[in-house]
């Protein structure tokens, strides 16, 4: 067997979709079948059903993407895409004529040693202008494209220029003139490669729900290499004739591809694999911390696997049975460690034949005796590809398995681990990926790209070698590779593929990730949903006033200053119906209304009658998305506008005998709208939709300090405020008057938390550094912290982990979530100064701690016990 198709794979794949997104990626769509200008010679192809809202959740919830982008190229696709999202969100005809029709990538070679890349979509003829004013084509281009030649366009100014036809319903476009004439050519030609019964039965195998397809021929992928590679490393490479057919995921740190070989004729590889079946893999156990790659077969008959790798020796190894291959450790200083990996059911046989074998060379180390071969064995031959072995190796027999080397000292790493422990199966992050990978498979390979780079210039061309290095620390932000081929029951070989993120350091924390805005953060993070891609972004400001927004995957989209510090949440509303989010806040003289990039909307910012004294209410009267938003000023007034910036008419909202110090409450009770306006002196109004007092409310909040809840009732006079008085006396109080609950003040500020689902609710008090939390009076817990806390406990429902609840202690930097017994999750503290929130920012379903810390803001994974 070779390791020619996972290299084929590996690279085509991998290779051709890193090429692809450092150069550029548009999108486009109609109603012409777009397979039909795929040139009949394509080696790789990507099938994008809905592109650009794949691009988008992919730029704002992958790491991988994250660490691309530093690349100029990536950065030249993240201009492009910028421009076009641009237009889709302020031209809902621009969305209409991209719509969601897939795309196609196809890789192709273009000549000796390069390749390139060919974009199809599909566009209906009215929507040609679409792309004139993408493009800023002159009309005498737009004739030229709608007469169906070929033009050049570029993006932006400074981006690379690219080949762009329009014909039969399609657009075609590539930086190679050559690859879009090839597809114009096989439109002429009438056949399209869909025709063609192996690659419809590969395509077929694709499923639905996935963020694309790939489809890959094998033997014409190889000399996609050839500009990588010299020819005798590829001549190395021995590969099924077929094409396999891959569903493309994306997850937050890692690219899954998942799918079926169909070959044509009879090959060893697949032979193999469906001849020798699954079995477990894992054989980190014998192998020291420093391996970085290895490739490991299933063997359950040796003979038949001496057989289909046509080794004349047949009675070679008869022992073995389990996991089979080879593994390799790459130096800092180019030197190479490799381990012939063997396991065995039979320790005893595999001692008396491997003994009769060796010659009388042996070493003793801690006890376990090493012996040389003393014939030559062609190890190439035996494991079907290039072992880089000697023909007379070391060897040494621990437990279960067989390791041999040309390098003594490699052993002796493996007995020492062995003995020790600090083996790969002890390395965590090695661990936790193996972990997402199948069990048991026919064949695994596996690469470390952060420690083993040499694996990749081992038989590069010099130009490709020199290039490869410069990009050292893009390749060392991925942090596992691996392959798997597996045995199905219907005799088909199931391929699968995955490419992990790494920061290129092992994590030893909880850390997602950091990302510097350039002063200390001013206040607790607010989430924000990105209404394209469903992920969460996070919105700070920091001291100089300036706001920053920043993707779930750390990268800060933009920036901008503002007159003074925000006024309580950040809102975002849908102003036009349609699904897509603006943001909605206040400063105390300015109430600022933007779109998702930052943009002012119409009308806005707009500056405030008088200073604000509390932060704004948005009140959606009746669910329809016509909203009012509501802020108390300092000369006691109530204003009422709407979000073209204009005043309400109507609204008479009467003169406060002080002003408001919490923001408005809109109560929705038995289908009557009582607008809640809380008075610093403690007396409360309820107004309705003008601004007329729809009832009179008779208790007063004495000696108010700040209020913590509105509750409704299903009365309006059961509707409960939760409030602090100037003595930190914690208080619950109906709108009837009611004093429900009054926990008395003291050293520490109070508030309710709810302690379950069911609304269960305790009492939390900060005083110093201890939390201590309380029930009917009783100390359900206390934890001191050894630091000063923020007086402000918070308190979070996770699902899956349940209630926690959250402190921080901003002069030492520290952050600790805390079931409700008192213990801390694994992992805590965690580094901070604010206060912090939680979501899933990248929806890979784990929950995530957003916080403060120095200068910028830090993400982290919250662990389960």
């Amino acid at each position: 067997m070779r390791r020619a198709f996972l290299v084929i794979l590996l690279i085509a794949v991998g290779g051709a979709a890193v090429w692809t997104v450092l150069r550029w990626d548009p999108v486009h769509t109609g109603n012409a079948d777009p397979w039909a200008a795929i040139p009949d010679q394509a080696a790789v192809i990507f099938e994008i059903p809905d592109p650009y809202r794949t691009w988008d959740r992919f730029t704002h919830s992958s790491l991988l993407w994250h660490s691309w982008e530093a690349e100029p190229g990536a950065a030249s696709i993240g201009v492009a895409m910028a421009l076009v999202a641009e237009r889709i969100e302020s031209d809902p005809a621009f969305r209409e004529a991209l719509g969601v029709d897939p795309v196609l990538i196809a890789i192709l070679r273009t000549g000796a040693g390069s390749a390139d890349a060919l974009l199809v979509g599909t566009i209906r003829a009215k929507d040609a202008g679409a792309i004139a004013s993408l493009f800023k084509l002159t009309p005498s281009d737009l004739d030229a494209l709608k007469n169906g030649d070929a033009i050049r366009v570029r993006f932006a100014e400074g981006s690379p220029t690219v080949v762009l036809a329009m014909r039969d319903g399609l657009w075609m476009a590539s930086s190679s003139a050559e690859l879009v004439e090839e597809a114009r050519i096989q439109l002429e030609r009438g056949t399209p490669l869909a025709a063609d019964p192996e690659f419809a039965k590969a395509r077929s195998t694709t499923g639905g729900g996935t963020d694309g397809h790939v489809l890959v021929h094998a033997a014409r992928a190889k000399g996609l290499l050839n500009g990588w590679w010299t020819p005798e490393r590829l001549d190395r490479l021995d590969v099924p004739d077929g094409w396999t057919a891959l569903d493309l995921r994306i997850q937050p740190d890692a690219i899954l591809l998942s799918g079926l070989m169909i070959t044509n004729g009879t090959h060893r590889l697949p032979s193999a694999i469906i001849a020798q079946g699954n079995g477990p893999w894992n054989v980190a156990r014998v192998l020291p911390n420093s391996v970085s790659q290895w490739s490991m077969w299933n063997v359950r008959d040796a003979g038949d696997q001496l057989t289909v790798a046509e080794v004349k020796d047949e009675a070679l190894f008869p022992w073995v049975h389990g996991a089979a291959g080879t593994a390799s450790a790459f130096a800092a200083d180019g030197s190479i460690k490799r381990w012939l990996v063997m396991e065995t059911e039979d320790p005893d046989a595999a001692m008396d034949d491997l003994n009769a074998r060796s010659g009388p060379d042996t070493l003793s180390y801690r006890g376990t005796r090493l012996s040389r071969w003393k014939e030559p064995v062609f190890w190439q031959t035996l494991m079907g590809e290039r072992c880089a072995l000697p023909e007379q190796p070391w060897w040494v027999l621990l437990g279960h398995t067989v390791l041999m080397s040309d390098d003594v000292n490699a052993l002796t790493a493996s007995i020492d681990v062995w003995n020790d422990g600090s083996s790969l199966a002890e390395d965590k992050r090695t661990m936790e990926w193996f972990q997402r990978q199948a069990s048991e498979t026919s064949y695994t390979w596996w690469v470390d790209p952060i420690r083993a780079q040499g694996w990749f210039t081992d038989g590069m061309r010099p130009d490709a070698d020199s290039a490869f290095r410069a990009r050292s620390s893009l390749w060392a932000k991925h942090g596992g590779l691996c392959m798997q081929l597996s045995a199905t029951g219907s005799g088909i070989v199931h391929v699968g593929i995955a490419l992990l993120h790494a920061n290129g350091e092992q994590p030893e924390g909880n850390d997602l990730w950091s990302a510097e805005v350039g002063a200390p953060i001013l206040r607790r993070p607010d989430i924000l949903l990105n209404h394209t891609n469903g992920t969460r972004e996070v919105l700070v400001q920091d001291t100089t006033h300036r706001i920053h927004v920043i993707s779930s995957t750390g990268k800060v989209l933009w920036s901008r200053a503002l007159d003074g510090p925000i006024m309580g949440e950040v809102h975002q509303v849908d102003k036009f119906k349609n699904g897509k989010l603006q943001l909605l806040f206040n400063t105390a003289t300015t109430c600022y209304f933007m779109d998702r990039n930052g943009k002012d909307m119409g009308g806005f910012p707009l500056r405030l009658k008088s200073a604000a004294s509390a932060p704004i209410a948005v009140v959606d009267y009746d669910d329809t998305k016509d909203y009012r938003v509501l802020v108390p000023t300092k000369d006691g007034h109530v204003l009422n506008f709407g979000l073209d910036g204009a005043y309400v008419d109507g609204w008479q909202a009467p003169t406060l005998a002080s002003p408001g110090t919490e923001a408005v409450h809109h109560l929705r009770i038995r289908n009557k709208d009582y607008i809640l306006v809380i008075v610093g002196n403690g007396e409360m109004k309820l107004l309705d939709r003008k601004g007329a007092e729809r009832e009179h409310v008779d208790p007063t909040l004495e000696r108010l300090k700040d209020v913590q809840a509105v509750i409704p009732g299903a009365e309006l006079r059961s509707t409960r405020i939760q409030w602090l008085d100037q003595d930190l006396a914690l208080h619950e109080t109906t709108l009837g008057g009611s004093e429900l609950r009054t926990v008395p003040g003291g050293n520490g500020r109070l508030r309710f938390i709810d302690l379950d689902s069911e609304g269960e609710q305790a009492v939390a008090k900060v005083a110093g550094d201890s939390l201590i939390v309380l029930k009917d009076g009783k100390v359900l817990f206390e934890r001191s912290h050894g630091t000063p806390l923020d007086p402000t406990a918070m308190s979070f429902r996770i699902e899956g982990i349940g209630r926690l609840i959250g402190v921080c202690a901003p002069t030492s930097g520290k952050a600790w979530l805390l079931d409700v017994g008192g213990l801390p999750l694994p992992g805590m503290p965690v580094e901070g100064n604010t206060l912090f929130s939680i979501a899933d920012l990248n929806l890979d379903g784990g929950p995530d701690l957003v916080i403060g810390k120095g200068t910028g803001v830090t993400a982290y994974r919250i662990k389960e016990r």
